[in-house]
């Protein structure tokens, strides 16, 4: 099979698959079928005494076992009702302690969301935070000046290890990330390249943006300035 055929039967299989079809297969591969009849019949329960109100059909959406509480085996499992009149949807996630096989009802958690668990969040430039459009800024200057400090070492004559250069300023360290809507800080470790990402995940509530330092670009544009580095700059 050629490069090209690989391709296309990748697109095409991407394309057939959905991302809920994909959600829903991959939850009903993995979540335990005693759980699962459990919480549809607490749903039913908690429906019935007026505690919980869900749009039918209920979807199961998510699942993943816990053992942060009290170090005692637990597992979480949400279910997502139909849209509203409003275009909103209702997420109910459960929690259960396990014993012996069986789930025992903890706690429960309702939410209203305005994207289905099954779909990408929505991007709109008027739900950006201040902390949002900050770290955008920060990541694009991230990113020009890594193209920019690469585009110049490689077009530097007489470089030494220029190469190592090029590749260097591509590099950015560390990730610090924000929530385009909520302005959600975090900070974590690592390496990246062009140092601008935004991301989102099925489900999501929001999507992230986030920057990393570039710091060998920065270093060598600041070495070219100063004429350190030995070599005929580039035009």
């Amino acid at each position: 099979m050629t490069a090209r055929t690989m391709i296309i039967a990748l697109l095409a299989l991407l394309a057939a698959c959905s991302p809920q079809k994909l959600n829903e297969d991959m939850l009903a591969q993995h979540t335990p079928d005693a759980l699962i009849r459990q919480a549809n019949a607490d749903i039913d329960r908690l429906v019935a005494e007026g505690r919980l109100a869900l749009e039918p059909p209920a979807t199961l959406a998510g699942y993943r076992a816990d053992n942060s509480i009290d170090e005692r085996p637990s597992a979480v499992i949400s279910f997502q009702g139909a849209a509203d009149e409003r275009g909103r949807y209702t997420l109910v996630t459960l929690h259960y302690l396990e014993s012996h096989g069986k789930y025992l009802f903890d706690s429960v958690e309702v939410s209203k969301r305005r994207n289905s668990a099954f779909d990408f969040p929505l991007f709109r430039l008027s739900d950006g935070s201040p902390l949002g459009w900050l770290f955008a800024a920060l990541g694009i200057a991230a990113l020009l000046t890594s193209l920019t400090a690469a585009i110049l070492a490689a077009r530097t004559e007489g470089l030494g290890g220029k190469w190592l250069w090029v590749i260097g300023s591509l590099a950015t360290f560390g990730s610090f990330s924000a929530g385009w809507s909520s302005g959600s800080f975090g900070i974590g470790i690592g390496l990246q390249l062009l140092g601008f990402g935004a991301t989102a995940q099925i489900g999501g509530a929001e999507w992230i943006v986030s920057f990393g330092l570039p710091l060998i670009a920065i270093l060598f544009l600041l070495l070219r300035s100063a004429g350190r580095l030995g070599a005929k700059a580039a035009s």
